[in-house]
Protein backbone atom coordinates (compact mmCIF):
# COMPACT_ATOMS: atom_id res chain seq x y z
CA UNK A 1 0.00 0.00 0.00
CA UNK A 2 2.93 2.31 0.81
CA UNK A 3 6.55 2.68 0.02
CA UNK A 4 8.62 2.00 2.74
CA UNK A 5 9.85 5.40 3.62
CA UNK A 6 5.96 6.37 3.73
CA UNK A 7 6.99 4.56 6.78
CA UNK A 8 8.04 6.21 10.47
CA UNK A 9 11.86 6.17 10.25
CA UNK A 10 12.20 6.23 14.05
CA UNK A 11 10.54 3.14 15.46
CA UNK A 12 9.56 5.21 18.32
CA UNK A 13 6.87 7.31 16.59
CA UNK A 14 3.85 6.61 16.74
CA UNK A 15 1.82 5.38 13.40
CA UNK A 16 -1.15 4.21 12.06
CA UNK A 17 -2.21 2.49 8.78
CA UNK A 18 -5.84 2.37 7.67
CA UNK A 19 -5.74 -0.22 4.90
CA UNK A 20 -9.47 1.21 4.18
CA UNK A 21 -8.30 4.31 2.85
CA UNK A 22 -5.35 3.85 2.21
CA UNK A 23 -3.84 5.90 4.28
CA UNK A 24 -1.42 6.66 6.99
CA UNK A 25 -1.63 8.49 10.49
CA UNK A 26 1.92 9.82 11.45
CA UNK A 27 3.11 12.20 13.99
CA UNK A 28 5.10 15.40 13.00
CA UNK A 29 8.54 15.08 12.80
CA UNK A 30 9.87 18.01 14.92
CA UNK A 31 6.16 18.49 16.54
CA UNK A 32 5.09 15.60 17.93
CA UNK A 33 1.48 17.78 18.92
CA UNK A 34 0.56 17.49 15.55
CA UNK A 35 -1.21 14.24 13.42
CA UNK A 36 -0.97 14.36 9.61
CA UNK A 37 -2.70 11.74 7.47
CA UNK A 38 -0.34 10.53 4.88
CA UNK A 39 -2.79 9.48 1.26
CA UNK A 40 -1.02 6.92 -0.98
CA UNK A 41 -0.73 9.80 -3.76
CA UNK A 42 1.67 11.85 -1.09
CA UNK A 43 -1.03 14.23 -0.11
CA UNK A 44 -0.73 15.17 3.38
CA UNK A 45 -3.62 16.88 5.43
CA UNK A 46 -3.37 18.27 9.26
CA UNK A 47 -5.48 15.75 11.12
CA UNK A 48 -5.11 16.81 15.17
CA UNK A 49 -2.85 19.23 17.15
CA UNK A 50 -2.84 17.94 20.50
CA UNK A 51 -1.20 16.92 23.40
CA UNK A 52 2.57 15.37 22.93
CA UNK A 53 1.70 11.90 20.95
CA UNK A 54 3.53 8.70 22.78
CA UNK A 55 0.62 6.27 21.12
CA UNK A 56 -1.70 5.70 18.51
CA UNK A 57 -4.72 3.03 17.44
CA UNK A 58 -6.53 3.31 14.64
CA UNK A 59 -10.46 0.99 14.34
CA UNK A 60 -11.18 1.76 10.58
CA UNK A 61 -14.68 -0.22 11.14
CA UNK A 62 -15.71 2.55 13.94
CA UNK A 63 -14.36 5.38 12.54
CA UNK A 64 -12.34 6.01 15.53
CA UNK A 65 -8.84 6.73 16.43
CA UNK A 66 -7.42 6.51 19.76
CA UNK A 67 -4.49 8.72 20.85
CA UNK A 68 -2.67 8.64 24.19
CA UNK A 69 0.09 11.04 25.45
CA UNK A 70 2.03 10.21 28.65
CA UNK A 71 -1.28 10.77 31.04
CA UNK A 72 -4.53 11.36 28.34
CA UNK A 73 -6.09 8.55 26.35
CA UNK A 74 -8.59 10.46 24.32
CA UNK A 75 -10.56 8.87 21.04
CA UNK A 76 -11.61 10.95 17.82
CA UNK A 77 -13.86 10.40 14.94
CA UNK A 78 -11.72 10.37 11.71
CA UNK A 79 -13.10 13.47 10.54
CA UNK A 80 -11.01 14.82 13.55
CA UNK A 81 -14.06 15.34 16.09
CA UNK A 82 -13.96 14.52 19.44
CA UNK A 83 -15.06 11.08 20.47
CA UNK A 84 -14.49 10.31 24.37
CA UNK A 85 -12.04 10.94 27.07
CA UNK A 86 -10.91 7.35 27.95
CA UNK A 87 -8.07 8.03 30.74
CA UNK A 88 -6.71 11.11 32.17
CA UNK A 89 -4.74 11.65 35.49
CA UNK A 90 -4.41 15.31 36.60
CA UNK A 91 -2.48 14.82 40.28
CA UNK A 92 0.99 13.59 38.64
CA UNK A 93 2.21 13.07 42.26
CA UNK A 94 0.33 9.78 42.52
CA UNK A 95 -0.57 9.45 38.24
CA UNK A 96 -0.42 6.47 36.38
CA UNK A 97 0.99 6.46 33.22
CA UNK A 98 0.78 5.46 29.86
CA UNK A 99 2.30 2.64 29.22
CA UNK A 100 0.79 0.49 26.16
CA UNK A 101 -2.28 1.16 23.95
CA UNK A 102 -3.95 -1.37 20.97
CA UNK A 103 -7.19 -1.90 19.40
CA UNK A 104 -9.31 -4.14 17.88
CA UNK A 105 -10.78 -3.51 14.67
CA UNK A 106 -12.80 -6.32 14.20
CA UNK A 107 -14.63 -6.47 17.88
CA UNK A 108 -14.49 -2.20 19.04
CA UNK A 109 -12.26 -3.27 21.73
CA UNK A 110 -9.70 -0.71 23.33
CA UNK A 111 -6.65 -1.98 25.59
CA UNK A 112 -4.48 0.41 26.89
CA UNK A 113 -1.88 -0.72 29.76
CA UNK A 114 -1.30 2.17 32.86
CA UNK A 115 2.06 2.13 34.72
CA UNK A 116 1.91 3.02 38.48
CA UNK A 117 3.86 4.96 40.53
CA UNK A 118 4.90 1.24 42.24
CA UNK A 119 5.94 0.43 39.02
CA UNK A 120 3.10 -2.27 38.39
CA UNK A 121 1.29 -2.38 35.33
CA UNK A 122 -2.48 -2.79 35.06
CA UNK A 123 -4.41 -3.66 31.55
CA UNK A 124 -7.37 -1.98 31.10
CA UNK A 125 -9.95 -2.43 28.26
CA UNK A 126 -12.90 -0.73 27.15
CA UNK A 127 -15.72 -1.34 23.35
CA UNK A 128 -17.78 0.64 21.87
CA UNK A 129 -21.31 -0.58 23.83
CA UNK A 130 -19.88 0.01 27.26
CA UNK A 131 -17.81 2.88 26.94
CA UNK A 132 -16.53 2.65 30.65
CA UNK A 133 -12.66 1.34 31.13
CA UNK A 134 -12.88 -1.34 33.09
CA UNK A 135 -9.53 -3.10 35.05
CA UNK A 136 -8.55 -6.67 33.21
CA UNK A 137 -5.26 -7.85 35.44
CA UNK A 138 -2.18 -6.52 37.02
CA UNK A 139 1.57 -7.76 36.64
CA UNK A 140 4.75 -6.52 37.62
CA UNK A 141 7.17 -8.43 35.86
CA UNK A 142 5.45 -7.04 32.05
CA UNK A 143 8.28 -5.19 30.55
CA UNK A 144 8.64 -2.09 29.26
CA UNK A 145 7.33 -1.36 26.08
CA UNK A 146 7.37 0.67 22.34
CA UNK A 147 4.18 -0.79 20.58
CA UNK A 148 1.52 -2.85 21.25
CA UNK A 149 -0.67 -4.47 18.75
CA UNK A 150 -4.18 -6.65 19.65
CA UNK A 151 -3.20 -10.57 17.56
CA UNK A 152 -5.94 -12.59 17.68
CA UNK A 153 -6.78 -13.61 21.32
CA UNK A 154 -3.36 -12.19 22.21
CA UNK A 155 -1.47 -8.99 22.02
CA UNK A 156 1.63 -8.62 20.58
CA UNK A 157 4.53 -6.34 21.37
CA UNK A 158 7.97 -4.99 21.32
CA UNK A 159 9.97 -4.10 24.40
CA UNK A 160 12.14 -0.94 24.37
CA UNK A 161 14.87 -2.64 24.07
CA UNK A 162 13.61 -4.51 20.63
CA UNK A 163 12.41 -8.04 21.26
CA UNK A 164 9.23 -9.13 19.97
CA UNK A 165 6.52 -10.90 22.55
CA UNK A 166 3.31 -12.30 22.87
CA UNK A 167 0.99 -12.57 25.78
CA UNK A 168 -2.29 -13.36 27.11
CA UNK A 169 -5.47 -10.67 27.37
CA UNK A 170 -4.22 -10.81 30.50
CA UNK A 171 -0.48 -10.32 30.89
CA UNK A 172 0.10 -13.69 31.12
CA UNK A 173 1.70 -16.22 29.42
CA UNK A 174 4.67 -14.22 28.65
CA UNK A 175 6.56 -15.71 25.69
CA UNK A 176 9.51 -13.70 23.73
CA UNK A 177 10.67 -14.69 20.23
CA UNK A 178 14.66 -14.88 20.99
CA UNK A 179 15.16 -15.61 17.49
CA UNK A 180 14.10 -12.06 16.69
CA UNK A 181 16.38 -9.06 18.22
CA UNK A 182 16.40 -5.28 16.93
CA UNK A 183 12.49 -5.31 15.88
CA UNK A 184 12.19 -1.87 14.53
CA UNK A 185 8.27 -2.21 14.17
CA UNK A 186 5.11 -4.68 14.22
CA UNK A 187 3.00 -3.98 10.89
CA UNK A 188 -0.87 -5.52 10.34
CA UNK A 189 -1.12 -7.69 7.93
CA UNK A 190 -4.49 -7.15 6.16
CA UNK A 191 -5.74 -8.27 3.16
CA UNK A 192 -8.82 -5.39 3.25
CA UNK A 193 -10.29 -3.57 -0.19
CA UNK A 194 -9.81 -0.09 0.28
CA UNK A 195 -13.72 0.28 0.54
CA UNK A 196 -13.29 3.56 2.16
CA UNK A 197 -10.94 5.63 -0.49
CA UNK A 198 -11.74 8.58 -2.29
CA UNK A 199 -10.49 9.69 -5.00
CA UNK A 200 -11.21 13.16 -7.48
CA UNK A 201 -11.45 12.40 -10.87
CA UNK A 202 -10.80 15.07 -13.37
CA UNK A 203 -11.36 19.15 -12.94
CA UNK A 204 -13.63 20.95 -11.12
CA UNK A 205 -15.96 22.48 -14.34
CA UNK A 206 -19.08 24.37 -15.26
CA UNK A 207 -21.64 21.97 -16.56
CA UNK A 208 -23.23 24.65 -18.55
CA UNK A 209 -22.20 27.68 -20.68
CA UNK A 210 -24.31 29.70 -17.92
CA UNK A 211 -21.55 28.91 -15.66
CA UNK A 212 -23.67 28.52 -12.72
CA UNK A 213 -23.44 25.32 -11.95
CA UNK A 214 -19.97 23.39 -10.63
CA UNK A 215 -19.70 19.64 -10.57
CA UNK A 216 -16.60 17.36 -10.17
CA UNK A 217 -16.42 13.49 -9.82
CA UNK A 218 -15.70 11.10 -7.07
CA UNK A 219 -13.95 7.70 -7.94
CA UNK A 220 -14.98 5.02 -7.05
CA UNK A 221 -19.01 6.53 -7.10
CA UNK A 222 -20.23 6.95 -3.68
CA UNK A 223 -23.74 6.34 -2.39
CA UNK A 224 -26.16 9.21 -2.36
CA UNK A 225 -25.71 10.91 1.46
CA UNK A 226 -22.36 9.49 2.04
CA UNK A 227 -20.29 12.48 1.25
CA UNK A 228 -21.06 15.56 2.06
CA UNK A 229 -19.42 18.52 -0.13
CA UNK A 230 -17.51 21.72 1.45
CA UNK A 231 -17.18 24.60 -1.33
CA UNK A 232 -14.86 27.37 -0.42
CA UNK A 233 -14.64 30.21 -3.52
CA UNK A 234 -12.59 32.73 -3.15
CA UNK A 235 -13.08 36.29 -4.39
CA UNK A 236 -9.85 36.85 -6.89
CA UNK A 237 -7.76 34.64 -5.38
CA UNK A 238 -7.01 32.13 -2.75
CA UNK A 239 -6.46 33.98 0.69
CA UNK A 240 -8.91 36.48 -0.07
CA UNK A 241 -12.32 36.78 1.14
CA UNK A 242 -14.49 33.49 1.20
CA UNK A 243 -17.63 31.92 0.76
CA UNK A 244 -18.54 28.47 2.29
CA UNK A 245 -21.22 26.27 1.30
CA UNK A 246 -22.40 22.62 1.19
CA UNK A 247 -23.92 20.09 -1.44
CA UNK A 248 -24.71 16.37 -0.74
CA UNK A 249 -24.63 16.14 -4.61
CA UNK A 250 -21.17 16.27 -7.05
CA UNK A 251 -22.59 19.28 -8.41
CA UNK A 252 -23.05 22.94 -6.68
CA UNK A 253 -25.40 26.24 -8.05
CA UNK A 254 -23.79 29.02 -7.26
CA UNK A 255 -25.59 31.42 -4.51
CA UNK A 256 -27.73 33.58 -5.65
CA UNK A 257 -26.65 36.12 -3.21
CA UNK A 258 -23.13 35.58 -3.72
CA UNK A 259 -23.26 36.22 -7.50
CA UNK A 260 -25.42 39.64 -6.10
CA UNK A 261 -22.62 40.73 -4.41
CA UNK A 262 -19.69 39.77 -6.97
CA UNK A 263 -18.72 41.89 -10.16
CA UNK A 264 -19.89 40.31 -13.65
CA UNK A 265 -17.54 37.95 -14.38
CA UNK A 266 -16.24 37.70 -10.88
CA UNK A 267 -12.53 36.21 -11.26
CA UNK A 268 -12.42 33.65 -8.34
CA UNK A 269 -10.85 30.50 -7.10
CA UNK A 270 -12.57 27.32 -5.68
CA UNK A 271 -11.47 24.51 -3.06
CA UNK A 272 -13.64 21.13 -2.69
CA UNK A 273 -13.61 19.30 0.15
CA UNK A 274 -15.02 15.71 -0.04
CA UNK A 275 -15.67 15.00 3.32
CA UNK A 276 -16.73 10.87 4.58
CA UNK A 277 -16.43 9.32 8.05
CA UNK A 278 -13.50 8.37 7.16
CA UNK A 279 -11.52 10.46 4.99
CA UNK A 280 -11.31 13.85 3.39
CA UNK A 281 -10.02 14.59 0.16
CA UNK A 282 -9.63 18.12 -2.10
CA UNK A 283 -9.51 19.62 -5.00
CA UNK A 284 -9.17 22.92 -6.38
CA UNK A 285 -9.32 25.15 -9.56
CA UNK A 286 -8.19 28.51 -10.16
CA UNK A 287 -8.56 31.53 -12.44
CA UNK A 288 -12.61 30.66 -12.61
CA UNK A 289 -15.11 33.65 -13.95
CA UNK A 290 -18.54 33.73 -12.32
CA UNK A 291 -21.73 34.76 -14.45
CA UNK A 292 -21.93 37.73 -17.05
CA UNK A 293 -24.44 39.69 -15.49
CA UNK A 294 -27.02 41.43 -17.24
CA UNK A 295 -28.04 45.48 -17.62
CA UNK A 296 -29.03 46.22 -14.15
CA UNK A 297 -32.86 47.86 -14.63
CA UNK A 298 -32.55 51.93 -14.51
CA UNK A 299 -34.13 53.48 -11.03
CA UNK A 300 -36.01 56.88 -10.84
CA UNK A 301 -35.84 57.57 -14.92
CA UNK A 302 -36.64 60.91 -15.34
CA UNK A 303 -36.70 62.24 -19.26
CA UNK A 304 -35.18 65.93 -20.26
CA UNK A 305 -36.72 67.39 -23.37
CA UNK A 306 -36.21 70.66 -25.30
CA UNK A 307 -38.81 73.02 -26.98
CA UNK A 308 -37.80 76.22 -29.21
CA UNK A 309 -40.26 78.43 -28.84
CA UNK A 310 -39.52 81.97 -30.82
CA UNK A 311 -36.39 83.18 -29.16
CA UNK A 312 -36.68 81.15 -25.75
CA UNK A 313 -36.12 77.66 -25.38
CA UNK A 314 -38.24 75.92 -22.79
CA UNK A 315 -37.20 72.51 -20.58
CA UNK A 316 -39.53 69.44 -19.87
CA UNK A 317 -38.56 66.42 -17.91
CA UNK A 318 -40.52 63.79 -16.46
Amino acid sequence: MFSGSALPAQPESPFAVDPTTESLYVVGIHDENTLYRLHKDGSKYLFLETSTIQWLALMPKYSVIVIASDYTILSYRLTSSFDQLIYSCDSLDNCGEVAGLAADDETGDVYFLIQHPNATKSLFGLNQDVRTPYLIASSTDFPPIRQLLVAGEKLAFITKTGQMGVCDKKLGSLNFNLVLNGVSLLVPSANVTPTNALNFSGNIAFEDDLRTNLTWSIDPAPRKGEIIYKISMYKEKFGDERFVDFSVEQSYTMNSELLDEWSSKQKFDVQIDAISAWNIVSRNRTGLFAPTKPPSSVRNLKIYATQQVGNYRRFFFT
